[in-house]
């Protein structure tokens, strides 16, 4: 029998082309479904605000860290950061792990 891989899907984001690397620079979307939970994507440090915001809702987040910015201290469980340009692949990995936190916290 075959592992069943989980699901997610991208909010707000083109297909990329075929055979074509995805990599994260500036732009991405604003979120990723992972089994159901949405991940917001927060610029850093320009979605501070909406940083804020999301915790305070206890929404879990994904930092996309500008390459010349420091990253922020993360004391949530329900956030995680990466340095930007990033491949795609890993930030699915980032986020889908804090999906599984924020899913077992529900």
């Amino acid at each position: 029998m075959r592992a069943s891989r989980p699901r997610h899907r991208c909010v707000n984001h083109r297909p990329r082309e075929p055979g074509r690397l995805a990599t994260v620079t500036t732009t991405a979307p604003d979120a990723l479904e992972v089994d159901g939970v949405a991940v917001a994507l927060v610029a850093w440090p320009v979605g501070e605000a909406r940083r804020r915001t999301l915790a305070m809702a206890g929404r879990p987040r994904l930092l996309l860290v500008a390459a010349d910015a420091a990253p922020p201290d993360v004391e949530d469980r329900l956030e995680d950061w990466v340095h930007l340009p990033r491949d795609f692949d890993d930030i699915t990995r980032r986020a889908r792990r804090l999906g599984r936190l924020a899913g077992a916290a529900s």
